[in-house]
């Protein structure tokens, strides 16, 4: 059978976290990642790239710190420990760089947008130990001890080897199955994350799009977290704009507020998107226009008491931006003054920005 021939490699990072005494393993480090690479990565459309703190570039700021933000964007982390538990990272207590590594490639394990990337391309993390050779030391007790948590928590399985060659056989082994796990970025979908010209929202959206002010959108999402898609139809018709919920094959008009749909009908700028903006895990449809370019506002549906609703509409200029974990702020003005909503409770609540604890109950 003909190889895929690929027009591009998707790169994939792998951060290597080890102490200063694993000399060996990481000069040997790019060399492997370059063997598979040749062996298996590329002719599945993929790249291994070497990640760790020699790519830093110098700036001000806590050295560990700088190295962190690497780490973020890695795709897999390789944690090493020997004989050495590694030098302090510059934070308050002992707690040394390698072990800061470790817990952020902990916490980011299992991070998963349930539309983007596919859960099988969450960030993974690989830990080995080597057998020691001076287990007398200080550091080296401190090794075992943070080896014996990690059996204790009964959350992560490491490996041990005994040199440096045989860590490399495992690690192309690993590096191996890693690959076997994985899919290519779906480009579509990549390209509806893109903000579209003309937008009315700035944000991370599962899908967005501008309506052409004429016509019928079909949007399908799983709006009530059944794992089933139902779809939600905006159109404009009959001289004003409208919305309806399907599910099952029935269907039935939502109630938008009249000021919103007049709003809607004077615009130019309707702009279109899911994200999940009540933090239940599921999506809901925002709707954003552009009326006069003084007034804008934005409308949030979603499912509430068993039926696709108006869960609220918000009011601003020009832009909306749509943070995670159910923030929006609207700008307002010439001298960067804007309106703060988060949602609390049910309801998006409008926070003063001269009080941030002083909050009040948004209109819609």
């Amino acid at each position: 059978m003909e190889a895929t021939h690929y027009r591009y490699y998707e790169t994939l990072r792998v951060f290597l976290a080890c102490p200063g005494d694993l000399v060996a393993e990481r000069s040997r480090f790019p060399r492997i990642l370059e063997t598979v690479n040749t062996l298996r990565a590329h002719s599945m459309g993929f790249h291994l790239e070497a990640v760790g703190w020699e790519r830093v570039v110098p700036s001000f700021g806590r050295p560990q710190e700088l190295i962190n933000n690497e780490l973020r964007t890695a795709d897999l982390t390789v944690v090493m420990f020997w004989n050495k538990i590694g030098a302090p990272s510059g934070k308050e207590g002992e707690q040394t760089g390698t072990l800061e590594e470790f817990e952020i490639a902990s916490e980011r394990y299992g991070d998963v947008d349930p539309y983007f990337p596919p859960e099988d391309n969450r960030p993974l993390l690989y830990v080995y130990f080597r057998e020691q050779t001076e287990p007398d030391t200080e550091s080296a007790a401190k090794v075992r001890e943070f080896r014996k948590s990690i059996e204790e928590s009964k959350k992560l399985l490491y490996r041990q080897y005994r040199d440096e060659a045989e860590w490399e056989e495992l690690l192309r082994e690993h590096l191996i199955g890693f690959l076997n796990g994985r899919k290519r970025t779906d480009l579509e979908t990549a390209v509806q994350r893109i903000a579209p010209l003309g937008k009315v929202m700035n944000g991370q959206f599962y899908w967005q799009v501008m309506y052409p002010n004429v016509g019928v959108v079909d949007i399908n999402s799983d709006f009530d977290g059944d794992d089933n898609e139902e779809t939600v139809r905006f159109k404009f018709q009959q001289f004003r704009h409208w919305l309806t919920f399907f599910k099952n094959n029935e269907g039935y008009g939502v109630p938008m507020k009249k000021d919103f749909v007049d709003c809607l009908n004077e615009s130019k700028r309707i702009h279109l998107g899911l994200k999940d903006v009540t933090n239940d895990g599921v999506a809901e449809l925002v709707i954003a226009a552009n009326g006069t370019p003084a007034c804008a506002m934005l409308g949030v549906y979603g499912m509430k008491d068993g039926r696709f609703s108006e869960l609220a509409v918000l009011q601003g200029q020009f832009l909306f931006h749509l943070f995670e974990k159910g923030h929006i702020t609207a700008p307002y003005g010439s001298v960067g003054l804007y309106t703060d909503y988060v949602w609390e409770n049910g309801q998006f609540v409008e926070r003063d920005l001269h009080d941030p604890l002083r909050k009040k109950s948004s209109a819609f």
